[in-house]
């Protein structure tokens, strides 16, 4: 097997090796140029709007290293913004904190396809029509997630977009999805427009949209009368209330109309909340209100906590900051759960946190009411040494700094740094990707996920999640993976070992929790099962046990694994999980608001073990995938292997819990698949 991608930086940099896309779909011809959609086909166009995309997407079951089941698919594809590439990058990812249940469904009909060559393309010499499908009950779950694209377009333009994914699941059949895929704001009207520059952002599970726009960049546009924005800003975004015979561009143009969707109150598609800024202010996060009201909370970079609900109401100021805590750094983190040590009502919020030394030494935590004042906070000091609960290991000695917040991150995205989660004895769990022994500059190689632990009388403990030291092969040290039985099958190594030192770090994403206090994480390890090419990086669940307060590492799935498309009708491989990109993390690397807070369909599963997949309510990562288009078995680069017609496409992709059926067609009664 070639050894797979791990960095969008790297691919970017290979311009016809770049390819990018979602749903899980392939074109009639095969390689170039795929089947995505462009984000600027509106109603004006001959063969009509692409704005909003409604189509079903089938869950594929598949095992863990400890056999747990799963089930992924792609869920929405990159933009297609230049010949030479099947679609755009994706930035940063988001997904809404709650999956809401009894939600009627937004539509009756969806597009649906189980063979390859059908999908949502307007273009019928690239996609054959779909055939359409109806919910199976009029009530539902749903959830949301969203990204950020960029690209280089036909024009030369450097394009941004927003695209959200409103995901609405049935009882009567949890292994499928309906999505509805909407371009939800670009920064130019056509390909040689670039009015804005975006960062991702919070989604909430009614499709409410907020994301940052600034001027870094912006070249302006040929879009009739349009500005660029000027300094910092945040907008918000109905995604549900999206007009889709329009365009939403985001320019400085809102109070004369522009080209944005504005829609029409009181409840109003479009909205600027944060307008041009001089203070740089960080990509936001998203709360609920009693009200309905989605809730703005963000940080800028001089220590403000900004919150509200609209313009002209926004509160800046720095009550967030404990005691200990001199400052921030980088982005807000949110969940909805509530703790008594910090007498929270509407969720809690966490953010690294600055001593009076300026070094990130700590995780600053607080609680929220319905307006997002703050009720209660903790800074969460990390100790001199942190014990791994399970074996004994400790981090290395030295300054210990909390990371994954430097570089692009504070103006692109994700969010956040700080993963709060509550499992099921009632304490607050609060996480964070430090790097040891030393952070030095934003690509510390040497990385670990230290956890703090605060029961409900404030009380505090500590233990490591997962860990890397700089050593791999047969006397590495780094925290073991295990198989079912419990048997080693591999240990977290750093980025310089898949690079060959090209890259150095850093060597593991910033965690997100479950509901019931597990933890994830994209991680560089060495599998011992694969001696010939040992180095892949991997989605890790840190499995919790309560009683010891300890983790043990389980393999979800690694770069190279296969799956099969149940839509596509074809098998895709995952060629590349992405952390860093060429100095820092990446935006695309996930982050704690990447996962819903919820268990499996909304509900709490609070007698269930902590390794039941129930815990999981859905998570979406930025995943390279290609598809065996020609079905021959093997996974070609087309751009490198003459000949080749398989498809490759960058994918935002759904990891969740099966439940007790897959479906091989509309009428099927459904059954486990094989893998």
């Amino acid at each position: 097997m070639n050894r797979p991608l791990l960095f969008v930086t790297w691919i970017a940099a290979c311009c016809a090796a770049a390819p990018a896309s979602a749903q899980d779909s392939v074109s009639k011809v095969g390689c170039l140029p795929g089947d995505t959609v462009a984000p600027w086909t509106d109603a004006t166009d001959p063969l009509g709007s692409e704005q909003v995309n409604r189509y079903v997407v089938d869950l594929t079951p598949f095992n863990t290293s400890w056999g747990t089941t799963f089930a992924v698919a792609p869920v929405a594809k990159g933009s297609k913004t230049a010949l030479q590439f099947t679609g755009s990058l994706l930035s940063g990812q988001t997904m809404s904190s709650r999956a809401l249940r009894n939600v009627p469904f937004p539509s009756n009909a969806y597009s649906y396809w189980n063979t390859a060559g059908q999908g949502i393309s307007n273009d019928i010499s690239l996609n054959d029509p779909a055939g359409v499908l109806a919910p199976p009950t009029t009530l539902g779950v749903q959830q949301a997630a969203a990204f950020a694209e960029f690209s280089s377009t036909f024009g030369g333009a450097s394009y941004n977009g927003i695209i959200s994914t409103l995901i609405n699941i049935s009882d009567a059949a949890p292994s499928r999805l309906f999505v509805t895929r909407t371009v939800a704001a670009i920064n130019g009207c056509d390909e040689s427009s670039n009015s804005s520059q975006f960062g991702m952002g919070g989604i909430d599970a009614q499709g409410r949209l907020i994301f940052r726009a600034d001027d870094f960049g912006a070249t302006g546009s040929n879009c009739v009368g349009l500005v660029n924005i000027v300094d910092d800003n945040i907008f918000k975004v109905a995604t549900t209330l999206r007009d889709g015979n329009v365009l939403n561009v985001v320019s400085n143009d809102y109070l004369s109309g522009g080209q944005f969707d504005i829609g029409t109150g009181p409840n109003f598609t479009t909205e600027w909340l944060v307008r041009n800024n001089v203070t740089v202010t960080s990509p936001p996060s998203i709360a609920p209100t009693p009200s309905g009201a989605p809730l703005y909370i963000g940080s800028d970079q001089a220590a403000g906590y900004l919150r509200g609900t609209a313009f002209g109401g926004i509160t800046t100021d720095s009550s967030h900051l404990a005691t200990g805590a001199a400052n921030h750094r980088g982005n807000i983190s949110y969940t909805p759960r509530n703790h008594a040590s910090v007498a929270s009502t509407n969720g809690i919020c966490g953010i690294v946190g600055y001593d009076a030394s300026n070094k990130a030494s700590l995780m600053n935590v607080w609680g929220i009411n319905s307006a997002g004042a703050v009720t209660g906070k903790l800074a969460l000091v990390r100790p001199a040494t942190i014990t791994d609960n399970s074996n004994g290991a400790t981090n290395l000695p030295g300054t210990n700094e909390f990371d994954n917040w430097g570089s692009q991150v504070g103006f692109r995205g994700g969010n956040g740094h700080v993963a709060v989660g509550v499992d099921q004895g009632g304490n607050m769990l609060v996480a964070g990707m430090m790097s040891h022994p030393n952070k030095v500059g934003t690509n510390t190689g040497t990385n670990c996920i230290a956890v703090a632990r605060v029961t409900t009388a404030g009380a505090v403990s500590w233990t490591l999640a997962s860990y890397n030291d700089g050593t791999s092969g047969p006397t590495g040290t780094g925290k073991p993976v295990l198989d079912g039985a419990g048997n080693m099958i591999g240990r977290m190594v750093s980025t310089s070992d898949v690079t060959i030192g090209s890259l150095l770090g850093p060597s593991c994403s910033s965690p997100m929790i479950d509901s019931a206090g597990n933890i994830w994480f994209l991680g560089v390890w060495e599998n011992f099962t694969n001696p010939v090419d040992p180095f892949d990086t991997a989605l890790f669940r840190a499995v919790y046990d309560r009683t010891a307060f300890s983790y043990r590492l389980e393999m979800v799935f690694s770069t190279g694994k296969t799956f099969r498309g149940r839509n596509s009708g074809r098998r895709y491989q995952l060629t590349f999980l992405e952390i860093a990109d060429s100095n820092s993390v990446s935006s695309a690397a996930p982050f704690s608001n990447n996962m819903c807070a919820d268990g499996w369909m909304g509900r709490s599963y609070p007698t269930h073990p902590t390794k039941s997949p129930a815990h999981l309510g859905g998570l979406v990562i930025n995943a390279g995938i290609r598809y065996d288009w020609d079905n021959d078995g093997s996974f070609d680069n087309c751009s490198t292997v003459i000949g080749a017609t398989d498809e490759s496409y960058n994918v935002l992709l759904y990891v969740g819990y099966p439940g007790y059926q897959a479906h091989d067609g509309p009428n099927s009664p459904g059954g486990l698949i094989a893998q």
